[in-house]
């Protein structure tokens, strides 16, 4: 379980690396709830963020998948925090 005392930014970069782990991964919140274990609150709060920064985008039916579309934002930064060898 990752929620409780994570910082909001924190959530929403775990989430965000597991779509592009597992981009084909169509969640809707109440299993984004029960799979990183985010209370009702942090849970809407972080796929709402997700969503306005475009990393991911809600189908018709509900449910959220990662935003491929040309405009989408870009995957963050995965080697910024490595030190040089």
């Amino acid at each position: 379980m990752v929620g409780q005392h994570l910082e909001i930014a924190q959530l929403m970069k775990i989430i965000e690396d597991g779509y592009r782990e597992v981009p084909a991964l169509n969640l809707t919140k109440p299993q984004m709830h029960r799979l990183w274990g985010l209370d009702a609150l942090e849970c809407d709060m972080v796929v709402d963020a997700l969503e306005a920064s475009r990393i991911l985008r809600r189908t018709g039916g509900g449910t959220y998948v990662l935003d491929t579309s040309p405009t989408a934002a870009p995957p963050a930064r995965r080697h910024a925090d490595r030190r040089p060898i």
